[in-house]
């Protein structure tokens, strides 16, 4: 797996960001363990930076830590992972109370990523659809200009991407497409309580397909 070349400002940075896309590419797997110097040597760096990145990465719960045994990746059950959703869903549904018909300032950057979601899944590229997602739903929080809740949300987008890698790859994104149009019909009705209510159906899909099958995760 290559990787660019770290640059001399802000390694550590650079090597957490390395990192976690390694986590993310199911390149390192759940349960295993990360070895300071080898990772050091693959990056042509020390061990300091990344030991700090991996307590970054230790603190924002994506890997573990434990004593004469070193860090290892995190492995999520799927109680954690409904978990996440169910926090995701209350910053978005948090954003909609707040701006309500306010959303339609952002309706163009929604159409756009809904459209290459399309594109995506007629193509059934799951990686292409998987980002534009991301970024649909980002719009949504990002568009209250809420820094620390758009934060709070990004780390719980991460935790699904890593969930999504370790509960497999049979997702459908003909199916979880289709999830996304009440929401975008009710932003450009301005109608904040359908908004609320496609939001929270669109959750509750999510969370009703994993109690019941051991396929990955929609989102």
């Amino acid at each position: 797996m290559r990787e660019q070349p770290i640059k001399r400002n802000g390694i550590s940075g650079q090597v957490k960001d390395i990192i976690l896309q390694r986590i993310l590419a199911g390149h390192y797997q759940p349960g295993q363990r990360l070895k300071e110097m080898k990772i050091a040597d693959e990056l042509g760096t020390s061990q300091a930076p990344v030991r700090e990145a991996m307590r970054s990465l230790e603190a924002q719960g994506f890997i573990d830590h434990r004593p004469h045994q070193g860090a290892s990746v995190k492995s999520f059950s799927l109680e954690e992972l409904l978990e996440v959703y169910q926090v995701r869903e209350a910053l978005e549904c948090f954003a909609i109370g707040r701006l309500g018909p306010g959303l339609s300032e952002v309706l163009p950057e929604l159409e756009s990523s809904l459209t290459a979601m399309e594109e995506a899944a007629a193509k059934g590229d799951k990686e292409k659809y998987t980002e534009f997602n991301t970024a649909f739903h980002r719009a949504l929080v990002a568009s209250l200009g809420n820094q620390m809740l758009l934060e709070m949300w990004e780390s719980l987008a991460i935790k699904s991407r890593v969930a999504t890698t370790m509960f497999g790859t049979n997702l459908d994104p003909q199916k979880a497409l289709k999830l996304h149009y009440p929401l975008i019909e009710a932003i450009r009705a301005g109608d904040q309580r359908a908004m609320l209510a496609a939001m929270e159906q669109h959750y509750q899909v999510i969370e009703e397909h994993h109690q019941s099958s051991d396929e990955d995760p929609l989102e």
